[in-house]
């Protein structure tokens, strides 16, 4: 009865371990997914709203470069 009682709560620890190995691994491959769409978006806007910036001062000082 001891010997049951013991091995049980390790099969039960080691159950929860894998299944948050694997959800830590789905949780970051997503995460990862979404961060490089986020960086992609994030250097886009960032690159289009500098040219804006660039282009508005450059108007308002009355200089066209761009």
């Amino acid at each position: 009865m001891k010997k049951i009682q013991n091995s049980s709560p390790n099969l039960v620890l080691r159950l929860d371990t894998s299944l948050m190995l694997s959800f830590l691994i789905t949780l970051l491959s997503l995460v990862s997914r979404l961060w490089q769409k986020a960086v992609l978006w994030f250097f886009m806007t960032t690159c289009v709203t500098s040219c804006f910036v660039l282009s508005v001062i450059q108007s308002l000082s009355g200089e066209s470069r761009c």
